[in-house]
């Protein structure tokens, strides 16, 4: 025979009387003291003074055994402590339910501003500098059709099975083929590629072209400024010669002549 499964509203009926058979027991930290021939007697609040020895607030229960019987002790020591067990369950029972209803309304807020967002920029993941990203837009509001574009304003493309396509060769239906999470997924792989090949190619060339200050008009290799990701608004050449920094696309630049470093 199949169980029924527990409703919400089952469980906090049974926690609600578990709280009360807990509430309703006697209070106190309980204890266990041992007559050394079977039997475990719990006791509230089990507490040794200096006047009356060994004393408590009354006796709770006895759990009645053979001297050795490891059960019993195990039993005994069960339900002493399960005095203080209980209510600590129930307590974290409480906070967890209070989380769980938090998430959940976060939940309801992502999904609607996921349900009305129109575009999400991927940056480009690189160690060399510079900034670059990926975005993934979306078609209409009323469908979950989105693109991963390279985010050009003039001829932008669209990557589609593993390569940039011109969206005026693709047409817009095709370039939105992706749901959201299929289009972010593709998106981050997009961007971990394009970073690594564009750090690669930073890597081969960076010292196959000097670059003109047009602070103090000397050339050099290049260097780079403290770069978008450090907070700049565009990247920027930083001259080895009389320290300035300039924006990158204010530099002339010319092939390396064998200079020195």
């Amino acid at each position: 025979m199949t169980a029924t499964p527990e409703t919400p509203a089952d469980t906090a009926s049974r926690l609600a009387l578990i709280r009360g058979r807990a509430d309703a027991a006697t209070p106190g930290h309980w204890g266990t003291d041992y007559d050394g021939k079977g039997t475990y007697v719990i006791h509230s609040r089990l507490r040794t003074t200096p006047k009356e020895g060994m004393a408590s607030d009354g006796v709770v229960a006895s759990l009645v055994g053979q001297h050795g019987d490891q059960q019993t002790y195990a039993n005994a020591r069960f339900t002493a402590h399960a005095r203080d067990d209980v209510p600590f369950l129930l307590d974290r029972v409480t906070e967890l339910e209070q989380h769980a209803g938090e998430l959940h309304h976060l939940r309801q807020e992502s999904l609607l501003l996921r349900s009305l967002a129109q575009e999400f920029r991927i940056p480009l993941t690189n160690s060399v500098g510079g900034y670059g990203e990926v975005v993934v837009r979306r078609w209409t509001l009323a469908e979950d059709r989105w693109q991963v574009t390279d985010g050009a304003a003039k001829d932008p493309k669209v990557w589609i099975d593993g390569e940039w396509l011109p969206i005026t060769d693709v047409g817009l239906e095709k370039a939105h083929p992706y749901t959201l999470d299929e289009a972010l997924k593709t998106a981050h792989q997009v961007a971990e590629y394009e970073g690594a090949t564009f750090e690669a190619w930073v890597k081969a060339t960076k010292d196959a072209y000097e670059y003109q200050c047009p602070q103090c008009m000397r050339w050099a290799f290049w260097e780079n400024g403290r770069g978008t990701q450090h907070g700049d608004e565009v990247d920027e050449f930083w001259c080895q010669v009389c320290g300035a920094e300039s924006r990158a696309s204010l530099c002339e630049r010319r092939p390396a002549k064998g200079g020195v470093k």
